[in-house]
């Protein structure tokens, strides 16, 4: 095969979009939760309640041990199994202040974990995408709560902690896909049923 200017561009633009997507890209909540807040600002009643507003906003807790106020309550409604509950937090943050390296002499981002309830919750998924200034968690929670609390250890979270730019939450509950077909099939045993 003859090397032609041709090839030299079809390969550097190759690997320009593979650079590309291999670069971090930012995080979202998913569109489709039932309940999704959002805050960018300090203070404790600046959450702006987007889906769900009738369950009310997130709730910051007290917290005895420590004088300060780590606990987000985030309202839910209690459902028995087979339905569980998806929570998704997103924190934007400024790199500056907090080091996504972990850097000795700067700021590190929080360990976030559900406290409440206290069984049952599997952390499905936590990132840094790096250079964004974006820290991810997604968790499950089996069966769905009434209410969970993500803690955020050590630190007052309502006040943003200086390095917290803008913070979101979701949650989204979700029948266990067994359970899907089992009410598919109940529904169609009673149209059969109701026809006799």
């Amino acid at each position: 095969m003859r090397f032609t200017k041709l090839n030299l561009v079809a390969g550097l633009a190759i690997l320009a979009g593979a650079a590309a997507s291999a670069t971090a890209q930012p995080y979202q909540i998913p569109p489709d939760t039932d309940y999704y807040a959002t805050r960018a600002q300090s203070g404790e009643g600046t959450w702006v309640v987007v889906r769900g507003a009738d369950w009310g906003p997130p709730e910051w807790l007290w917290d005895d041990a420590t004088n300060t106020k780590p606990f987000l309550r985030v309202p839910n409604e209690a459902r028995p199994e087979p339905w569980y509950k998806k929570v998704y937090l997103l924190l934007t943050y400024d790199t500056s202040r907090w080091d996504e390296n972990q850097v000795p002499g700067r700021g590190q981002l929080p360990n976030l974990f559900i406290s409440d309830p206290a069984q049952g919750v599997t952390l499905d998924h936590y990132d840094v995408s790096l250079g964004t200034g974006q820290a991810y968690w997604e968790w499950t929670i089996r069966p769905q709560p009434g209410h969970e609390t993500i803690t955020f250890p050590g630190m007052h979270g309502y006040d943003m902690h200086n390095a917290m730019i803008s913070m979101e939450v979701g949650t989204k509950c979700v029948p266990q896909p067994g359970a899907v077909a089992l009410l598919a099939l109940a529904g169609v045993a009673a149209a059969q049923r109701r026809r006799r």
